[in-house]
This record gives structure tokens, C-alpha cells and sequence, in this order.
């Protein structure tokens, strides 16, 4: 008797948010002073929007050296749980499947910073553009954005600007969900992670 072949697997999310966060210090993760995200719609951008953040803490000459941003231009910003209330809180909500190039950063900025504030987080989904390359496209020399981004012909942008980094890591979020992966074990690598009650208690946060 014939096999009947194997149904395909599903691709990667053709909808989903990419985010991108810069901090002020790199010692307290709930020192966000920039954040961009990117909403994209069966793969296509459909909105996205940048906020500088006033971390109320301290700057430190790594951080200023890498991103540029510096504690006079953040000065008259909202504090991120002012940046939450003012749009940022409309684009991650429950339903959302949140990406970042280098999830584990962001996530931890996001997660530190609700916890900062005493907001109670959405219960998103997150993957990890980074993995994600690593583990479809394994050999690679470097998986950084740049290179990454370089990789799939996106275009130029400038690092360590939050809008652009996450414009870029949407570009490539489209690119891999693209790809057909017809490994089950490879699939099930690539599936996204839901916040975890572990991870929540980690920071002190409970869901309202």
C-alpha cells in the first residue's frame, strides 16, 4: 500500500511584530531609553513607530557610544510606562507575535521594565530572529543584524538605531518565514515561546 505523502508544514508567521530596544547602561536591563517596533501583516509592514524613553537612571559612555543617544535628548521623554500608555501598549497585546534580533535582550528590557513600572505584561509570543537564522541556516560565519541583513539584500541601515534595527529585523523575519522547512524536528525549533510562569516570577510580575 502506498504511503500517502506528508502534508507540508506550516511556515514560519507571515504575520507577527518585530522590537528593538537600546538602554541607557548596560547593568539595568530596566534602562531603556530608546524602543521601535514594526507590525507586519501577512508580510507586509503596516505600521510602525519609535519613542525615545526617559530611563530615569544613569547613562554610562558605552552605551552613549554605541547607540548615540544621550540623557539631554531623553530628558522631556516619557518614562516607558508613559511610552506604554501612549501607543507602545496598543502594539503588543495578547495576540501578538513579538520578534527581536536577539529575543533574550529585548525581552528582558520589556519584562525588567513592566516589572519597573508595575504594569502587568500581555501574554505575547516571542521568537528570536537570531536563532532562528542559526538553526535554518547553520555555517554561517557571523548571524549578526547587519550581516544577517546583508545576507537576504535588505537595505543599508544604521546600526543601533532602534527604528532601524527593528525595520531590519522585520526584513529578515520576512525573508526566513519564506523558506520551507520540512524538517519536523527543525519546525519544532523554530516555534515561538509564550511567557511562562516561571519566567514571570523571575521579575515579580503577575498577570491582571
Amino acid at each position: 500500500m502506498t504511503k500517502s505523502p506528508r502534508p507540508p508544514l506550516p511556515r514560519l508567521p507571515r504575520s507577527f511584530t518585530a522590537i528593538d530596544f537600546e538602554t541607557a547602561n548596560e547593568f539595568e536591563r530596566a534602562s531603556a531609553c530608546a524602543v521601535a517596533v514594526v507590525v507586519v501583516e501577512d508580510n507586509r509592514v503596516v505600521a510602525q513607530n519609535s519613542w525615545l524613553i526617559n530611563p530615569q537612571t544613569r547613562f554610562s559612555s558605552i552605551c552613549v557610544a554605541i547607540h548615540g543617544i544621550t540623557p539631554k535628548q531623553v530628558a522631556l521623554a516619557g518614562t516607558f510606562a508613559e511610552v506604554w500608555d501612549d501607543g507602545l501598549g496598543a502594539m503588543i497585546t495578547d495576540d501578538t507575535y513579538l520578534v527581536a534580533h536577539n529575543m533574550g535582550f529585548d525581552n528582558s528590557v520589556l519584562l525588567a521594565s513592566f516589572a519597573r513600572y508595575r504594569l502587568s505584561p500581555p501574554r505575547y509570543r516571542r521568537n528570536c530572529s537570531y536563532q532562528l537564522t542559526k538553526k535554518i541556516f547553520p555555517g554561517w560565519s557571523s548571524y549578526s543584524l547587519p550581516d544577517v541583513a546583508r545576507h537576504f539584500a535588505l537595505p543599508n541601515f544604521r546600526h543601533h538605531d532602534a527604528e532601524a534595527d527593528a525595520v531590519a529585523c522585520a526584513g529578515i523575519m520576512i525573508k526566513l518565514n519564506q523558506q520551507h522547512i520540512t524538517c519536523p524536528i527543525l519546525h519544532k525549533k523554530t516555534q515561538a515561546k509564550p511567557l511562562s510562569p516561571a519566567e514571570m516570577a523571575k521579575y515579580g510580575l503577575t498577570w491582571a
